[in-house]
This record gives C-alpha cells, sequence and structure tokens, in this order.
C-alpha cells in the first residue's frame, strides 16, 4: 500500500505497455474498496497493536511519552547527521503493525 505500489498498479491498468518490470514489495491496493477504508482498517489494527504492546511492557508508556516530549523541546542529532524527531522516533514503532509483530 505504499505511494509507489499504487503508482505501479495505475501504470499497469492505464498504460501496462509502459512498463517494462515491476516489483511489489508490499500489500498490493485495494481493488474493491475505497483507499480511504483500507487505511482506517490499517489504522484500527495499528492502534490494537499499539495497546497490546503497552499491555505487555507498561512501564514503556511513560517513557515513550517522555522522549516525544523530550523530541518536541530540543533537536536531537543522528549519528550520521539529521534530526531525530517524533515522527522518526514514531516510526521505530512500525513493527507493531507487521504480522510478527513486537516480540519478534
Amino acid at each position: 500500500q505504499s505511494y509507489g505500489g499504487f503508482c505501479l498498479a495505475t501504470y499497469l491498468s492505464l498504460a501496462p505497455a509502459g512498463v517494462a518490470a515491476g516489483l511489489f514489495t508490499g500489500g498490493l491496493p485495494p481493488a474493491l474498496r475505497s483507499v480511504t477504508d483500507v487505511y482506517r482498517g490499517t489504522y484500527r489494527v495499528l492502534c490494537q497493536r499499539n495497546e497490546q504492546f503497552y499491555a505487555r511492557y507498561p512501564e514503556d508508556r511513560p517513557l515513550v511519552n517522555a522522549i516525544l516530549r523530550l523530541l518536541q523541546q530540543q533537536t536531537v542529532e543522528m549519528p550520521r547527521g539529521g534530526r531525530l524527531s517524533c515522527r522518526r522516533f514514531q516510526m521505530l514503532g512500525i513493527v507493531l503493525g507487521s504480522k510478527s509483530g513486537f516480540e519478534t
């Protein structure tokens, strides 16, 4: 369900002769439901996985909140450059949305 996946599916639908090769590395774009419905469902699952994580590791909730507050208040540089933003930090939780989840 990435932007690249949507682009590839669109090209394959509208101008397949113009695509020499394509590789979907994630989920396919929805064919029978709207993108909005798919993302709403994805968001619900992510919220459930977050709650499962914090039920298993309740001591992490205040720690994560403290880290996010710190990142809002000051600039934290990454070891190889760039800034560690709240959004970037939260991307660490992307594994919560995977089938294997946070226990792997």
